[in-house]
C-alpha cells in the first residue's frame, strides 16, 4: 500500500545514531549496532497515516520539548521531518525518546513496528 508521506525520525549525538525511515510500506531502522527493513502491513500504514492526519504539520517546528538532557550531552538530540505531497516539515528539536506530546503517539507506533517480533 502506497502513502503519501516519507516519515523521518533522526537522533543523534557525538558516538551514537538512530535512525527510522517510512516510505510507502517500508520501515528502515539503523543504529550504529543494528539496522533493520521492515514491510509494513496495511494495517500499520493506516495506523501511521492516521496519526499523521491527526498532526499539525504546519506548527511541528514551534513544538516545545518536554525535557532538555540533550542541552548537556545526556541523550542524543532527536527531531521528526515529515513529507508530504510537496511541502516538508521539521519538528523542533528533542531529547531522544522524548518528543513533544503532539509527537509522542507517532514515536511510539514507530518504536512498536522495530521492536515487534517475527
Amino acid at each position: 500500500m502506497k502513502n503519501n508521506y516519507k516519515i523521518e525520525y533522526k537522533a543523534q549525538t557525538r558516538g551514537a545514531l538512530y535512525e527510522i525511515l517510512v516510505e510507502d510500506n517500508l520501515l528502515s531502522f539503523k543504529s550504529y549496532n543494528d539496522s533493520k527493513t521492515i514491510v509494513l502491513t496495511e494495517e500499520q500504514v493506516k495506523a501511521l497515516t492516521n496519526e499523521i492526519n491527526n498532526i499539525n504539520l504546519k506548527a511541528i517546528n514551534d513544538l516545545e520539548a518536554p525535557t532538555t538532557k540533550r542541552f548537556t550531552d545526556g541523550v542524543m538530540i532527536a527531531y521528526f521531518k515529515i513529507n508530504r505531497a510537496e511541502n516538508s516539515y521539521k519538528s523542533s528539536e528533542f531529547d531522544h525518546e522524548y518528543p513533544p506530546k503532539e509527537l509522542q503517539t507517532l514515536f511510539k507506533i514507530l518504536k512498536k513496528y522495530i521492536n515487534k517480533k517475527g
